[in-house]
């Protein structure tokens, strides 16, 4: 009895395949001889789209980060219907036809190129949606992030940075976002200038960088660190004349004693001190604390640009 019902179970899948096999056969003639009219649908057409920039006269901006494709449903004869592919067809959407607003946009594409004796069968599917922003456009000065290790023996002033500020446009979703632009560099052992351009980077207020989407012009900036020879070196005050009769001399303290200067290292080499203006002791009558000027030579500077020195004058009268 097992032996009959696997036989039976073998036919049953024989009669199966001679009727897959011979629906097949009626299948491939009806497409080859007969080449019937079908209709199916083309998925991720690509579209392509046109004359964006011609929202920037109106203050609008295609939402950056958008795929654009669309779906046909087509006609055609089975031959031409069965080879179909996306690329077959260039589809564009001219932004510059219709009357844009910030939002969901639902505007028509159109077809400039499809397969021949094919058709669409649905032009509701050139259909497609386009977001738009407002296009905006702001000013952002540079925050410089530097960090600069000298030689003993030099000093590198502040660095300097080439425009100040960067225009950064697009979407205002975007460009809302930015908070800050800043460059970073960092740099040791200076001993001389230093140039060097610098990619410029936007945070938003978490500190994220967010450069995605956005326009920057200029996108580089150019910073540069001016490196000078520094030394020690000690004040000479040079005192003329005697105090008025009666008083003699105490004490006398300069601040600072000594100053640190920069320079070219051929010129400050040479140098070992620095001398103020005179102090004329006979117009000294009491206690008295002075401001006198440096006298410093051409091409040389101080740290802050200190340019003075206090003297401490202290005077007592003579017993007579």
């Amino acid at each position: 009895m097992d032996k009959g019902k696997s036989k039976k179970q073998t036919q049953g899948i024989i009669v199966k395949i001679l009727c897959f096999v011979i629906s097949f056969i009626l299948w491939v003639y009806i497409v080859i001889s007969l080449n019937p009219v079908l209709t199916t649908k083309v998925y991720n057409i690509p579209v392509n789209v046109i004359n964006s920039l011609s929202l920037k006269k109106n203050g609008l901006i295609v939402l950056p980060n958008q795929k654009f494709t669309v779906n046909l449903s087509v006609e055609g004869k089975a031959n031409d219907i069965y080879n179909l592919k996306p690329d077959n067809f260039e589809i564009f959407l001219d932004l510059s036809l219709y009357d844009l607003q910030k939002g969901e946009n639902i505007v028509r594409g159109y077809i400039r190129s499809i397969p021949p004796n094919i058709s669409i069968t649905k032009p509701n599917d050139l259909d497609i949606k386009v977001q738009i922003d407002e296009f905006v456009e702001k000013r952002v000065s540079i925050d410089k992030v530097i960090d600069n290790v000298n030689i003993d023996g030099f000093y590198s002033f502040e660095p300097v940075i080439t425009p100040e500020y960067v225009i950064v446009s697009g979407a205002s979703k975007y460009v809302n976002e930015v908070d800050k632009a800043v460059v970073n560099a960092s740099f040791t052992d200076l001993k001389q200038d230093i140039y060097q351009s610098l990619k410029v980077k936007f945070l938003n207020k978490d500190g994220k960088e967010i450069n995605e989407f956005l326009d920057i012009y200029p996108d580089v900036v150019e910073m540069y660190i001016m490196v000078r020879a520094m030394k020690e070196v000690e004040i000479d005050v040079p005192f003329i004349n005697n105090l008025p009769e009666g008083l003699k001399l105490e004490s006398v303290e300069v601040i600072p004693k000594v100053i640190k200067i920069i320079g070219i290292e051929d010129v400050i080499s040479n140098i070992y001190k620095i001398s103020s203006e005179s102090v004329n002791l006979s117009e000294i009558t009491e206690n008295s604390i002075i401001e006198v000027p440096f006298k410093i030579a051409s091409g040389i500077e101080t740290i802050d640009n200190k340019n003075s020195v206090v003297i401490k004058v202290k005077v007592s009268k003579i017993d007579q």
